[in-house]
């Protein structure tokens, strides 16, 4: 055997890897940029052709339509504030540990290990806490979780669509005792172009440890007590380098924001992304799992307060719309119209777009990165700007009487536009 599947379609899920009875495969990083695809060893493989066979892309699994939509926060104001949005997520995963289950879900140990790993007590479920913008490893975890199964385990799996479809096919069967929880995924680069990006960051600490080093990527500030819908106002999005606790501010040795960080900058400007992630076929609103999990962006008029996060819980089947119920006590929850749902979400709609400055970072990246990142980024990042521009003029206009006045004399709104974007041009300019 010497191709799974067509290489720009392979998601990296690794259920080639578990299946292969003969351990042929592994997953290895290739090229300068590091994502992971199969490799199989010659001298071991058979030719059986049960990787081919089992390969989500060429066998790929049912999707389901989703039964219901659900907006839903944590009642536990310390788990709230400890998740990246409203703690459903967490609230689940609670669910299942305090009732002997196993939960397998994405794990980061330092900023250079993160993978999924079989929790089985509560103590550890903070360890799935958070936002990992980064593509976790999978390991050999499929074969742990088909032998919880088997042992009559109830078991909670959490991972990317392209993950919840690698372990289905593997395991050939459905499971009454297994719940898969798919998350909506923007899409992931590697973990070597993280790694790099953080090392840079460290250059100025030459004696950090970095086996201790974390990277969070979304930190909630403090809000009013207020209903708030534009929720995501109190999310900085950035590179967050944390030395010990988690969300313990005198551990941060570093922090870079969105827009001056190449590496979370570039995430948001999807070039940096997996080949196949720009022709997902999970990003739709037919899922592949129980229920999917998601922030619930453009939620209109939530029946409660909303200021630090709000999670979407989107049952497609009725094991999913079961577990929800199970479990709707521990939520602020309500019930809200599938099309709200998907309508606020873009990846329930489509794949990310690859951006034409994803050639120019691929070119360039391996002679130079500062100047990978600068070129593929001018773009986005002025085009950002100017659209926070018109976002603040018209804010300014809202809520100034004056201003709205002043912006009514001949030519003053275009010319405060004009005089922004020249600003912006020349920053990035400076910035050269």
């Amino acid at each position: 055997m010497t191709n799974i599947c067509d290489k720009e379609k392979c998601t990296g899920c690794a259920a080639c890897m578990n299946v292969c009875a003969h351990n042929a495969i592994s997953m290895a990083e290739q090229g300068v940029c590091g994502y992971i695809y199969p490799e199989i060893d010659q001298d071991k493989c058979i030719d059986c052709g049960l990787c081919v066979k089992t390969c989500p892309v060429n066998t790929p699994v049912k999707l389901k339509s989703p039964l219901k939509a659900f907006a839903a926060i944590s009642k536990d104001h310390h788990d709230l504030m400890t998740s990246a949005s409203g703690g459903a997520s967490s609230v689940l995963v609670n669910s299942v540990l305090n009732k002997n289950g196993i939960v397998y879900g994405c794990v980061q140990r330092n900023y250079k290990n993160i993978s999924h790993e079989r929790i089985d007590k509560i103590e550890d479920a903070h360890l799935l806490k958070g936002s990992k913008y980064v593509q976790s490893h999978i390991g050999y975890i499929y074969r742990d979780v088909k032998e919880d199964l088997k042992a009559g385990k109830t078991v909670l799996f959490t991972g990317t669509p392209c993950q919840i479809a690698g372990l289905k096919s593997y395991l050939k069967k459905d499971y009454d005792n297994l719940i898969l929880a798919d998350l909506v995924c923007h899409g992931v680069p590697s973990q070597k172009l993280l790694a790099e990006d953080v090392e840079y960051l460290l250059r100025d600490y030459p004696n950090a440890d970095k086996e201790k080093i974390k990277v969070e990527f979304r930190r909630k500030k403090e809000s009013p007590e207020v209903f708030e819908p534009d929720w995501g106002k109190y999310i900085s999005y950035g590179v967050f380098l944390v030395m010990g606790e988690r969300n313990t501010s005198s551990n941060y040795k570093k922090k870079q924001i969105f827009l001056i960080d190449n590496y979370i900058t570039a995430f948001m400007a999807e070039t940096i992304l997996r080949d196949n992630c720009y022709n997902c076929p999970y990003a739709k609103s037919e899922r592949c799992g129980d229920i999917t999990i998601a922030d619930f962006w453009g939620i209109k008029h939530a029946p409660f307060q909303t200021s630090q996060g709000i999670s979407l819980l989107l049952p497609s089947t009725p094991k999913g719309v079961q577990f929800i119920q199970d479990n709707k006590n521990q939520f602020d929850i309500c019930e809200r119209p599938v099309e709200e749902a998907i309508s606020g979400n873009g990846r329930l709609i489509k794949p990310s777009v690859r951006p034409k400055e994803r050639d120019i970072f691929l070119n360039t990246y391996p002679t130079n990165t500062s100047k990978a990142y600068k070129a593929s980024l001018k773009k986005y990042k002025e085009q950002y700007r100017i659209k926070l521009l018109h976002k603040r003029l018209n804010k300014l206009k809202k809520h100034s009487r004056i201003f709205r006045l002043f912006c009514r004399l001949p030519k003053i709104n275009g010319l405060l536009v004009r005089l922004g974007i020249l600003r912006i041009k020349l920053l990035g300019y400076l910035n050269k």
